[in-house]
Parts: structure tokens; sequence; C-alpha cells
């Protein structure tokens, strides 16, 4: 009997893990975004993305996102600039937004 052939086969698995989460919009006029567009509340965006409030308006601040001031004083980011500035920092694709009311 001839000798036998062996060969090594390495298996690659790549997990994608999902995570949905929901958090209440506001839409309002964005005068840098010219438009009107989704914008959320400050807490909410922290609790949404598991960072600390104050970390969180570092890094608003450090990236321009754009922002308004509600008559309370409660800080609302412009949704659309800020995952812009998400997915840059964290290498990701785009989150998705799925639609709702």
């Amino acid at each position: 009997m001839g000798l036998a052939k062996h060969r090594e086969i390495v298996v690659e698995i790549e997990h994608v893990r999902v995570v949905r989460k929901k958090c209440k919009a506001h839409i309002f006029y964005c005068s840098e975004c010219r438009r009107e567009t989704d914008f959320i509340r400050l807490p909410e965006a922290a609790k949404l993305f598991e960072v600390d409030t104050a970390k969180l308006m570092q890094f608003i601040n450090a990236n321009h996102i754009h922002r308004i001031l509600e008559t309370g004083g409660e800080t609302l980011i412009c949704l659309a600039p800020f995952l812009d500035r998400v997915k840059e920092h964290l290498g990701i694709s785009q989150p998705k937004l799925i639609g709702g009311t």
C-alpha cells in the first residue's frame, strides 16, 4: 500500500453579536445638518452605549457633535453625526436604525 497523504485543516469561525436597544428620539431642526433630524437626550445616549454621561459629553465635545439645549437645560444630541463618529472611533460598521413610532 502507498504512503497516505495528510493535510492539516484550520477552521475559523466568526461570531457576530447583534445587540438591540431602544430609546426615544425627538425630531428637531438641526441648524448644522440643515434639516429635521433625530435627537436623543444625553442620559439616554449614555445608557444606550453603556458609558458614563460625563465621559460621553467629553466625546461629544471632542468630536463636535451637533447638539441643542432644551428649555430645562437638558442636552439633546443629533443622532446622525453622533453615530458616524462612534463608527469611526470604534472601527465598526454603521449601527442600523430600525424605525418605529
